[in-house]
């Protein structure tokens, strides 16, 4: 049978088993977003179709300096905001009612979006250049190597910040998340282990 590292079912069945989803640990896509946040989800998606229709589908990822200019966006509707209210004034002239805060967001995870481009780009070169991934900035050993959104280290020492245990080679698989438990595994908690496995 195929050995799926680092994927686990929340239940602890083996892969190949009846009712088995290798998901433990995975991101809760629909559950952590669209269904924690449906009416921010739904007014963002629509902000992107007022801004394809002003420029073009995908074109924000080709502006230059995007992190910047879009941190700026998002500061821009902050304050606007503060200063004219709930809507933005600039879109009420032309008839569309867009919340500064859905603005703001927007720009935001267009920034975010940007960022972890980035950092899965530098371990993608890291990695064919070197066989694996440097390890991050300020990281306690040179054997933790990011390694895409959530990081392929084992245990991540950052100063400043308690250890971060994160899908690794070892076998674990644990994200420490903000609440409860996300796929049967409680914050901080070990995902079981299978026989023989230490």
């Amino acid at each position: 049978m195929t050995e799926y590292m680092n994927e686990r079912d929340p239940s602890g069945l083996p892969p190949g088993a009846p009712g088995a989803k290798l998901d433990l640990g995975k991101a809760p896509l629909m559950r952590g977003l669209v269904h924690y946040f449906p009416r921010a989800c739904y007014a963002v998606s629509g902000l992107s179709l007022v801004g394809a229709e002003k420029y073009s589908w995908k074109g924000w990822e080709k502006v230059d300096d995007g992190v910047n200019r879009y941190g700026d966006a998002e500061m821009r509707h902050v304050a606007l905001e503060e200063i004219e209210g709930l809507y933005d004034k600039a879109w009420l002239e032309r008839g569309k009612y867009i919340l500064h805060a859905t603005a703001s967001a927007w720009n935001a995870l267009a920034k975010l979006e940007l960022i972890l481009r980035n950092i899965d780009g530098e371990a993608r070169e890291s990695t064919d250049r070197q066989g694996t991934p440097e390890a991050p900035p300020g990281a306690a050993e040179a054997d933790e190597r990011p390694s895409g959104w959530l990081g392929a280290a084992r245990e991540v020492h950052l100063p400043g910040e308690d250890a971060q245990h994160l899908p690794g080679r070892d076998g674990r698989y644990v994200v420490q998340r903000p609440t409860g438990p996300v796929g049967g595994v409680e914050v901080g908690e070990q995902a079981p282990k299978e026989a023989g496995q230490t």
